[in-house]
């Protein structure tokens, strides 16, 4: 039910007020001339039977109001409970991916560090295969340069034995013929005398011959060990220059290798810094859940407050029925359930219909005692005084008792304290009666 229904009765009551304030004033002559006029004792009647409509009408929308509440936080609690749920659901859901992603981190690191190894072994087996072939093959050269050069420099050395025989040869050779020459030189010496010139010369001239031959063929060998010699430079010469590139290249592998190595490092950081800001990220979700979480669990903690406040309201609820029953002076069997009267409405209103009824029954039959006795007309006033104060009585104990109720089930509006105002003043007033 709306605010302004509730504002509208509440004016209507305070309409109702005034007139009753008024007639409460009077001094006892206007009274008693007041109340022997039929039409004003009808027109309190319906000034009470429609205080009491109203009243009535007032708890009706009340508890509309009250089971209209209920209804809501019961639809709030079912939304929070499978927000409950889906959050429940979702953390689980999160921690399965945490788990998940735990484990690829770790077969991720595993994996890194199988490739690492994988590719440090890999790169020392290329670099001792590569360094393997190229020193193999740079000591073949070097064997086969070895050899050639120990094949040259036994073929010089063979030369040069060679040449030396030839030496030795021509020497004694020379000798030979130094000593033919002396001979011939004597032998010219003794044949000179004898004219025998010409047969020395041509001897003298053909050892000359022989001799030029071997000195041309000495010449030769020296200039072929020559040229061996400096083919033996070029070799070491290109041998060097073979093996300084190859240790340029050899470097230049290392340093390829170690930059391969070092962007694999940057990869793996990075890699990591990835999967740590993604672990980050589900240690914020699994923080936020848990909080949705224990928001959730005081959620829960204030719907068993409600409940329990449900149930002291249930209980008010049967006993202001029970007390109701009580000053009515009827037994308590035909009293409705505090679950039906909430489930239905109605009910309370038909119960408290039958209980003004039988009360309005006993007053009347109170009435018709007294006026059997025929009592004089002050002890008439006196009577009707009475049964109206009894009649206000229990009003007032009944609103006082349903007042206290409504006060404690709706103590949480923001619009209600100028209601209780209006109900606490009426009370006032009918105190005020009273005295």
């Amino acid at each position: 039910m709306s605010l302004e229904k509730l504002d509208e009765c509440v004016t209507h009551i305070d309409s109702i007020f005034p007139s009753l304030l008024s007639f409460v004033q009077m001094q006892q002559a206007e009274l008693l001339n007041f109340i022997q006029v039929p039409e004003n004792i009808s027109k309190i009647q319906n000034i009470v039977f429609s205080l009491q409509t109203e009243f009535f009408e007032l708890k009706k929308s009340l508890v509309n109001h009250k089971s209209h509440r209920n209804e809501t936080q019961f639809e709030l609690l079912k939304e929070k409970n499978q927000e409950f749920l889906n959050l429940q659901n979702q953390l689980s859901e999160s921690e399965k991916l945490f788990s998940n992603a735990r484990l690829e981190l770790a077969e991720l690191k595993r994996a890194i560090a199988v490739q690492e190894a994988q590719n440090a072994k890999l790169t020392a087996e290329n670099l001792l295969l590569k360094n393997d072939n190229k020193i193999d093959q740079l000591q073949d050269r070097i064997d086969q340069l070895s050899n050639l050069n120990s094949n040259i420099n036994g073929s010089i050395e063979k030369e040069l034995k060679l040449a030396q025989q030839e030496n030795e040869k021509l020497r004694k050779i020379i000798t030979n013929l130094k000593l033919d020459l002396e001979q011939t030189k004597t032998v010219a010496d003794k044949y000179k005398e004898l004219n025998n010139h010409q047969n020395v010369t041509k001897e003298i001239y053909q050892l000359n011959q022989k001799l030029n031959e071997k000195e041309n063929e000495h010449k030769k060998a020296q200039a072929k060990i020559q040229e061996y010699q400096n083919k033996i430079v070029d070799i070491e010469q290109s041998i060097n220059h073979k093996f300084d590139k190859q240790s340029k290249k050899s470097n230049e592998i290392i340093h390829h290798i170690s930059e391969c190595f070092q962007n694999l490092i940057d990869k793996f950081n990075q890699k990591r810094s990835q999967v740590d800001q993604k672990v980050e990220s589900l240690f914020t979700k699994l923080f936020e859940m848990k909080a949705k979480i224990a928001y959730l669990h005081d959620m829960k903690y204030e719907n068993r407050i409600y409940s329990a406040q449900i149930d002291d309201c249930k209980q008010l609820l049967e006993f202001a029925m029970q007390s109701m029953a009580n000053l009515a002076g009827v037994s308590s069997e035909n009293m409705p359930s505090s679950y039906d009267v909430i489930e239905n409405g109605e009910l309370l209103n038909l119960y408290l219909a039958d209980l003004q009824a039988k009360i309005l029954e006993k007053t009347m039959e109170r009435a018709s005692t007294s006026m059997k006795k025929k009592p004089s007309p002050k002890q008439q006033l006196n009577t009707t005084l009475t049964t109206i104060s009894d009649l206000m009585n229990m009003m007032t104990e009944q609103m006082q008792s349903e007042h206290d109720e409504l006060m404690n089930q709706i103590s949480d509006d923001k619009e209600l304290p100028s209601f209780r105002k209006t109900v606490m003043s009426s009370v006032d007033h009918t105190n005020y009666f009273y005295e």
